[in-house]
Formats: structure tokens, sequence, C-alpha cells
């Protein structure tokens, strides 16, 4: 296992995106802005990117391929990231579910802690 990359990308941080099927391979990563990823085996196991930004936070997101999972590898990307954002001089933001008992879990032992509840809307099936 390598340690965490970081993924390419242009100056600054992006103000909003977030990239489909980003373990996909390391040149989706640059799409988002960006990331680090962490590599198994010379693949990408688990990533963590700047997902959206507004004034002095960024939204972090997190993806393992499922293979990887329960390894450590997506809380060491979610740490890296983290120092990445602190770096830049942005506070990092996590959100999730609170049914997404792994998203959690990942979270808290990132350091993150919560902060509030926020209503989590959809439209219905016709």
């Amino acid at each position: 296992m390598r340690g965490p990359r970081r993924g390419a990308g242009g100056p600054g941080l992006p103000r909003r995106g977030r990239p489909g099927g980003v373990l996909a391979g390391r040149r989706r990563v640059p799409a988002c802005g960006r990331g680090v990823v962490v590599e198994q085996d010379g693949e990408p196991a688990a990533v963590a990117f700047a997902c959206y930004r507004w004034d002095d936070r960024l939204e972090i997101g997190i993806e393992t391929r499922p293979v990887h999972r329960g390894r450590g590898l997506a809380r060491l990307a979610a740490t890296a990231m983290v120092r990445r954002v602190g770096a830049a001089g942005l506070v990092p933001v996590w959100s999730c579910r609170e049914d997404n008992a792994g998203s959690v879990r990942l979270a808290r032992s990132a350091d993150f802690v919560p902060v509030t509840r926020a209503p989590y809307f959809h439209v219905p099936p016709a």
C-alpha cells in the first residue's frame, strides 16, 4: 500500500463539483479539483476530494472501492485531505445522513464532530 498521493488539478479549490465514478481512474480526481488518492497494488483504493466550497469552508467527499472497505484506507485519505484543507486556510466540512453509519464512524475517526442537524429532502417517485 502506498500512502496518500495528491491529485492533480489547477490552482485553488473548486466552488463545486463531484465527479461520478471518481475511482474509475486517477484522471477523474482532477475533474473535481484537488484530492488525495490512496493506492493499493498500484490502483486507486480510496479517495478524498474537494466537493463544494463556500466562504472559508470546504466540504470533502470520500469514496472507497468496496473490496478495500474496512482497511483504514478511507481514514488515511480523509485525514490527509483534512490536513490539506487546513493548510489552505479553509475549514473542512463533512456531511452525511445520520443513518449512514459507515460515514458517521469515518467522520468521527477523522476528528469531525457534529455541529448541526439538517433535513434531508427528496422528491418521491410519481
